[in-house]
């Protein structure tokens, strides 16, 4: 019995130092990777709309369309928060998607998402920039009249 119960602790302090183990040598959470870029939407009145993966400049109503994707080499992406530079947001449970968005005042805006782990850990933020210009407004030509007699 006395041999027994020895066994017994030393089988118990080998698999507590084995499990000690596994948790010492875990790697710290790495955080996801954020990936966003954008496009204008031609819509009538704004033919003007000039865009590349990282910036869109075009007259006001700027329709703009956000494509996000973001991944994780240890966990899952659970969320993505993105950010319109105009103080709006939309979070999003699917970083993998497409996102209108709609800017009605001129200026110069940064868009950013930021994406989230199930571990908790936070992406680096991904940028685009925006640059919504006057509305425009087709030149007035004058009337036409006619008389007849």
């Amino acid at each position: 019995m006395g041999s027994m119960n020895f066994l017994l602790k030393i089988v118990f302090v080998f698999l507590l130092c084995a499990v000690t183990s596994l948790w010492a040598d875990d790697p710290p959470n790495t955080p996801p990777i954020a990936e966003l870029s954008i496009g204008c939407t031609i819509i009538p009145g704004n033919q003007d709309c000039i865009d590349t993966p990282t910036h869109v400049t075009g007259p006001a109503p700027l329709h703009v369309d956000f494509y996000i994707e973001a991944s994780d080499n240890e966990t899952n992406v659970v969320g993505c928060m993105l950010h319109y530079g105009d103080g709006s947001t939309s979070p999003s449970p699917y970083c993998w998607s497409s996102v209108p968005h709609v800017y009605t005042e001129p200026g110069d805006y940064t868009a950013s998402i930021i994406a989230s782990d199930t571990d908790g850990a936070e992406s680096d933020p991904a940028e685009v920039t925006i640059t919504v210009e006057e509305p425009y407004i087709p030149p007035n030509s004058p009337p036409t009249a006619e008389l007849s007699i």
